[in-house]
């Protein structure tokens, strides 16, 4: 356990209410070689409380406390900690299906790939509806590459071909901090594809997977369902973000 084949992030503020199922799922896991890491970013609930006892009585689990300044800097805090192989990132109001691990350790086993990616089920209290790639599962590598890096900002009929939210990959640690690091800290809005589309952009091996085991809650309080006075200027710093990391081919779309 020293170098497990998972490092499990989950920043944590204000969901007490959905941490149990949470982080349950993760306990519950059937391939059971990971470290999980709550990272609790200055919650004002009972969420740090939580996170302590699950520490206490699971010897996988470290718990960071933190003063708050969002989920990017909760996973760059968390980056110190981590010990295994491939990163995998889960939301904290949101929750996995048992065999979500061994299905990555299943294509890690066959293929070690820089990045893995699945689909998703978004769940609110009266409906779920699966999210999944529009591409075909399976290994991408050289010119296969492009079907995915031709489409990051926007594919031609305006639908993205993968999904670019943080919990949709498991990445390969070393590849995970090169693009989580210099993520500008005050970005809030969009962070998530701060650095999945220059890490699609930049790997070199995705392994793509037809598989919604990743549940995601459609939380009305969630940081994507909260307008906040700074919108605009988030999303124009999150432009110029990637307009300076990406390569030429991707300025005529990002300009249209």
């Amino acid at each position: 356990m020293d170098t497990p084949l998972f490092s499990i992030i989950v920043p944590v503020y204000k969901t007490e209410q959905y941490l149990h199922q949470c982080v349950d799922s993760i306990l519950s896991q059937t391939f059971p070689d990971f470290q999980l890491i709550l990272v609790d970013d200055g919650s004002p609930d009972g969420s740090g409380a939580i996170c302590d006892e699950y520490a206490r009585c699971d010897s996988r689990v470290t718990v960071i406390h933190k003063e708050n300044g969002g989920q990017g800097s909760a996973r760059k805090a968390a980056v110190a900690e981590c010990r295994g192989a491939y990163i995998v990132c889960v939301d904290s109001d949101d929750y996995i299906a048992p065999d979500h691990l061994a299905r990555f350790a299943e294509a890690i086993e066959a293929y070690s790939p820089d990045v893995m990616l699945c689909g998703a089920t978004r769940f609110s209290e009266t409906e779920q509806t699966r999210l999944r790639t529009l591409l075909p599962d399976g290994l991408y590598v050289g010119e296969d590459l492009n079907k995915i890096r031709g489409n990051l900002i926007c594919a031609e009929d305006g639908e993205n071909v993968v999904l670019y939210a943080l919990w949709s990959l498991v990445t390969k640690k070393e590849r995970y901090t090169a693009f989580q690091s210099p993520v500008p800290g005050h970005l809030s809005r969009g962070e998530d594809l701060a650095v999945t589309v220059p890490l699609l952009d930049r790997c070199q091996s995705v392994y793509l997977m037809d598989y919604c085991g990743y549940y995601y809650r459609d939380n009305p309080t969630s940081t994507m369902n909260t307008f906040r006075l700074n919108e605009v200027q988030q999303m124009k710093d999150l432009a110029s973000y990637l307009y300076g990391i990406l390569d030429a081919v991707y300025h005529g779309k990002a300009d249209m």
